[in-house]
């Protein structure tokens, strides 16, 4: 801004000396006829007034008409900048769209390939537990190891596909009325009882229906029953109550707890405390689980005490009723 009311100053002082450079000349002229012919200079004095009047409006034109060039070739120089600050932009936009993308198929890629490996080997692993006592008890403890390693695994491609997919694709959720209580019970019958060994209790009504998505729900619960269990030695809970506004999902462990100061952090990304470092984990499934969360409408609330447990809290809106 100095700069440029400097750059006015001196063009200013420059067109004042160009008008002072025209001025002089034609008064010291209009001087000297006067003088040959034998005119008074009072009387030639209202037209030397005048055309200094009229240097002077020239000059103020000249002194407005440098202003406005600078102002313009400010102007000019905003413009390029701009140009080539949105040009820049536009280049990293696509160069993190193809990185994005390229991650994308990435993640698709190695899941796709993984599973079907990872699926051979939880079969074996199912047919040789089918054997029950003729393998013996340490063969069955391998055995549980394998099958929950390989649930790990799956469990880890599942979280960063999900992650990949809620941070870069246009996610919507499909909602509708379902009945969450049967929905509970579905999952935990087929995918949580048979990997911790009845570890979980389960407590729900035997309807409680609600809006929402239900891949989103199955991934809340599964998140919070998994997490639950990797911190806990001891069998956890999943409640499920009918209040008048809400279907709330509770998942109760006897874990470690955590500290007050901790709970503003969980649902970050890749979020790991100190305290359960030497548990595996990717850090992701309370993220997902918030993110899933909001895109349905639910509420989630978490009270912990160290050394006594955590609950965990989701509340669905139940539907509405129809117009009459």
């Amino acid at each position: 801004m100095h700069a440029s009311i400097l750059a006015v100053r001196r063009k200013d002082a420059k067109y004042a000396v160009m008008a002072m450079a025209f001025a002089l000349p034609a008064i010291i002229v209009g001087v000297r006829v006067s003088a040959m012919l034998g005119i008074s200079m009072v009387a030639i004095r209202p037209n030397v007034n005048s055309y200094l009047v009229g240097i002077g409006h020239v000059s103020q034109g000249l002194f407005m008409l440098a202003g406005l060039r600078a102002q313009l070739r400010q102007l000019i120089r905003e413009r390029d900048h701009a140009r080539a600050a949105l040009a820049e932009a536009e280049q990293k936009a696509e160069l993190e769209k193809a990185a994005r993308l390229g991650q994308t198929l990435f993640l698709s890629m190695m899941s796709h390939e993984a599973r079907t490996p990872l699926s051979i080997i939880d079969t074996a692993a199912q047919m040789i537990r089918l054997g029950g006592e003729a393998v013996g008890p340490s063969t069955l403890s391998k055995v549980d190891k394998i099958r929950q390693a390989v649930a790990r695994i799956l469990s880890t491609f599942e979280m960063c596909t999900l992650e990949d997919e809620l941070q870069h694709a246009n996610m919507s959720p499909d909602m509708s009325s379902m009945d969450l209580a049967a929905l509970t019970r579905k999952n935990c019958a087929e995918i949580l009882r048979p990997q911790f060994d009845g570890r979980l209790q389960l407590s729900v009504p035997d309807a409680a229906h609600a809006v929402t998505d239900a891949r989103y729900f199955s991934v809340i619960l599964s998140n919070l029953t998994d997490n639950a269990l990797k911190y806990s030695d001891q069998p956890i809970e999943v409640r499920m109550n009918v209040e008048e506004d809400d279907v709330v999902l509770c998942v109760v462990d006897s874990g470690p707890g955590m500290r007050q100061d901790d709970l503003p952090r969980i649902f970050e990304r890749y979020c790991r405390l100190p305290e359960t470092a030497h548990v595996a984990g990717t850090g992701l499934g309370l993220h997902i689980v918030r993110q899933l969360a909001d895109k349905v409408g639910a509420r989630i609330a978490v009270e912990s005490s160290e050394g006594i447990g955590t609950r965990v809290f989701v509340r669905f809106p139940r539907s509405k009723p129809a117009a009459p």
